[in-house]
């Protein structure tokens, strides 16, 4: 999926590309994150986030309850958190301690961290939405929110890159089935 993308890319600082590669085969077993606290919170910390930009920016949300798959390339899948209603962007909600803030930017801009602008535009690509909006919450009292746009030059690069990889490791799939 699109939360996968900058980690297959080598761009997660957290999973390194070839844990992704191996989970998708079944080759490794993804990790059970059900009793990562962490994990837990930014779930039940999503819903109040989604209520809380709806009513400090004036735009309705829709939750995604489905994947999304791409048309060109239907093995890259979407799980987005929300798609605007009436407009023409979606959003993916974070949720970070005040201590990351920093590394972002200023408000409307599109500095957010690499796996979110990675993230972000494979979600672009799936939904052929024109923008995103990237909304974290920092120190559990702070909602930001930076905007990133459609851009198909890189758009193509990563989806040229995902498929790429994803060839080679069918390929080496097949040859271990041999």
């Amino acid at each position: 999926g699109g939360s996968r993308a900058a980690s297959c890319l080598g761009l997660d600082p957290y999973k390194p590309a070839y844990e992704s590669f191996l989970e998708l085969p079944g080759q490794l077993a993804m990790p059970d994150l059900s009793d990562n606290e962490a994990v837990m919170m930014g779930e039940l910390v999503e819903n109040a986030v989604a209520e809380g930009y709806t009513r400090t920016r004036g735009v309705k949300l829709h939750r995604v309850n489905r994947s999304l798959f791409h048309k060109k390339y239907p093995f890259i899948v979407a799980h987005p958190d929300r798609l605007a209603v009436g407009k023409n962007f979606g959003v993916e909600i974070k949720n970070r301690g005040a201590y990351r803030e920093d590394e972002y930017g200023e408000d409307g801009t599109d500095q957010v961290l690499d796996v979110e602008f990675i993230q972000c535009t494979v979600y672009m690509a799936v939904t052929e939405l024109p923008e995103w909006r990237v909304v974290p919450l920092f120190g559990g009292n702070k909602i930001r929110e930076f905007i990133l746009r459609r851009d198909m030059e890189t758009e193509e690069q990563v989806l040229a890159k995902i498929a790429e990889l994803t060839k080679t490791l069918r390929t080496k799939e097949t040859e271990l089935a041999k």
